[in-house]
């Protein structure tokens, strides 16, 4: 088989399986014609397999000319779906390493397949002759600051090796001098430090990430899990003060990559998957449209260059599609084109088919409260079949998260979302908005940390909101739980064991600890906080 590759992660492991690869790495450009650089190669593919990679994020132009199977490998899907929703629908399938997080996403796609990035080929270090117990490797930034939290949990708990930017070599040999190796995940993600920690022998202490984790590795017998910090100390207590327990689960999680997690093992899947595509099928976006809409969302996140008024230029020509009405209503919003942009919802919203769909109502009637058309904003609203007519912008911005979150479009972790700037595509962004518009409202607060908490990986925006609402509700145990936990989540040791701490007190002073137990029982079934809680109090 003749194979494209953008990118050279499997080249090797599909030329050594026979197949004849040629490789783009097209690092310098935003929009690569693939068809012209293939048409200089006088390469014709039989497969072609692009993998995202965020350093430019490149869209291929020319995938129309090609009949054979063309398949977009979506790596750090939980930051960047807002894009790769529609970018995947330019091909015929999608592989990723998160397939619990693709199955959950309300939008057409294609057919989906599990591909992790593989592991490293490394030879096996007994743990006795390593001289770093504890390492972490992973970039801390303000925009990170749970992972930050984590770092100082690390170094305050065992002396941890924290390290932010060393070469791919030098921090395999890092891990290969290391024992454990604790794992952050940003939104609840499997992400690459699990596979790379675990090629290197370090016993791997991985957050419960879920079905997509348990799927490379299994729970406690090839990588350790933890729910919160409290879990993560006790496991380094235990694994630092017995290493023999330690290392037997490390060699199991390097036997793992030995056996499944190699380039040569990926190359393999790559290719089985590539035989259940079918033949022939419609593709479940038209895909001019898909790409345009990709193209729009990184230009309007600023992650490529280019302009909006020629992104608006592109849409028109597909101004049928609610997709592309909502990005040319943002477009002209964002151009400060008030007069335009409203003629245009105007329009959408006396349309019999478009303004019955709801993130293009949301939109349109987002844009009327922007500009002070308060009964055009309900009236977009209502025509969704809301029976409630909300009376503030306040109580129409609850009722559009409910109508979003209703059809799945939850949180669009990654997408720039600035109120007043941007119009919502999410539940989220309507209640980020109505936030702003009434900072002190305590069920706003409420909804969006019950949202963002199904949603996972938000935590150190939950400790915000959490940390108001029991401000404002002092008396509410049930709350200042719910703030334990997050902390706890969020690597805040001390914070954590306070909060719960103020919690049970608050119970016991209203004769509900019998009430606290059972809640604290259901949330944290180890027992660790309850465990920590009666040995501190």
């Amino acid at each position: 088989m003749r194979i494209c590759l953008i990118s050279p992660v499997l080249a090797r492991a599909l030329e050594d399986l026979g197949h004849e690869v040629t490789v783009f790495w097209p690092t310098q450009t935003a929009v690569f014609d693939l068809a012209a650089a293939l048409e200089e190669r006088r390469f014709t593919p039989d497969l072609i397999l692009q993998e995202e990679f965020l350093g430019a994020r490149v869209l291929l132009t020319g995938l129309e000319h090609f009949s054979c199977p063309k398949v977009f490998w979506s790596l750090d899907t939980h930051l960047n779906s807002h894009w790769h929703r529609w970018y995947a629908c330019c091909f015929d399938g999608v592989v990723t390493p998160h397939v619990h997080l693709w199955s959950q996403f309300p939008w057409p796609r294609p057919p989906l397949g599990r591909l992790a990035f593989p592991g490293v080929d490394r030879p096996w270090t007994p743990h006795a002759g390593r001289r770093n117990d504890v390492s972490f490797v992973g970039r801390i930034t303000p925009e990170r600051p749970r992972r930050a939290w984590l770092a100082e949990f690390l170094t305050a708990r065992c002396r941890a090796r924290i390290e932010q930017d060393l070469t791919f070599p030098a921090m395999l040999d890092l891990y290969a001098d290391t024992r454990l190796a604790p794992n952050e995940a940003i939104q609840a993600e499997m992400n690459f430090r699990v596979t790379e920690a675990a090629s290197c022998g370090c016993l791997v202490l991985s957050q419960n990430i879920g079905p997509d984790q348990d799927a490379l590795f299994e729970p406690g017998k090839e990588v350790a899990i933890y729910e919160h910090v409290l879990e993560l100390q006790v496991l380094l207590d235990q694994f630092r003060r017995f290493p023999r327990p330690a290392e037997t689960i490390a060699r199991a999680g390097w036997r793992r990559v030995q056996a499944s997690h190699l380039p040569r093992h990926r190359a393999a899947e790559l290719l089985r998957f590539v035989e259940t595509l079918p033949a022939a099928s419609a593709p479940v976006m038209h895909r001019d449209l898909a790409w345009q809409l990709a193209r729009w969302e990184l230009v309007r996140g600023k992650r490529q260059p280019g302009s909006l008024h020629q992104e608006a230029a592109a849409l028109t020509a597909h101004a049928e599609h609610p997709e592309a009405l909502a990005a040319l209503l943002e477009t002209q919003h964002l151009l400060q084109r008030p007069q335009e942009a409203l003629q245009l919802a105007v329009e959408i919203i006396r349309h019999p088919v478009l303004s019955r769909h709801v993130p293009l109502a949301a939109a349109c009637s987002v844009l009327g409260l922007y500009q002070n058309q308060f009964e055009f904003a309900r009236q977009c609203l209502l025509l969704q079949g809301e029976t409630r007519r909300p009376e503030t912008p306040l109580a129409l911005l609850q009722a559009w998260a409910a109508q979003l979150s209703r059809i799945g479009l939850t949180a669009l972790p990654g997408r720039l979302f600035q109120p007043h700037l941007h119009l919502p595509a999410s539940a989220a962004d309507c209640l980020f908005l109505a936030m702003e518009l009434s900072p002190h409202d305590v069920e706003t607060s409420r909804r969006l940390e019950s949202l963002l908490a199904a949603c996972g990986g938000w935590e150190h925006i939950r400790l915000g909101l959490l940390s108001d609402i029991s401000l404002r509700k002092r008396d509410d145990w049930r709350t200042g739980l719910a703030l334990a936990l997050a902390n706890l989540r969020a690597f805040r040791f001390s914070q954590g064991l306070e909060e719960a701490a103020l919690a049970l007190h608050s119970a016991r002073s209203q004769g509900k600890e019998g009430q606290f137990a059972r809640r604290l029982e259901a949330l944290d079934p180890s027992g660790s906080i309850a465990k920590t809680l009666a040995s501190i109090l």
